[in-house]
């Protein structure tokens, strides 16, 4: 399961409540995800989380849990 802290930022960047937001978000199963909410996903993200995703990390980040996974290796130094 995701990381409140990750599921929040996701939700505030869609405009859900974070109860609203299924744990298997992603591009796919989410009409408002799309490019460019992505984009200000992963920059939310980014600002409130300190990591910082690499550029070829980015198109791979399309699911909270991607995103959460990613979030918690750099978050461990890998």
């Amino acid at each position: 399961m995701p990381n409140e802290c990750i599921r929040d930022i996701v939700a505030e960047v869609l405009k859900l409540p974070p109860d609203q937001l299924p744990d298997d978000a992603s591009t796919e199963t989410m009409e408002g995800w799309d490019s460019l909410k992505h984009l200000d996903i992963v920059l939310a993200i980014e600002m409130k989380t300190g990591v910082k995703f690499k550029t070829d990390e980015i198109p791979h980040l399309t699911s909270l849990a991607a995103l959460q996974a990613t979030v918690d290796k750099l978050r461990a130094g890998e």
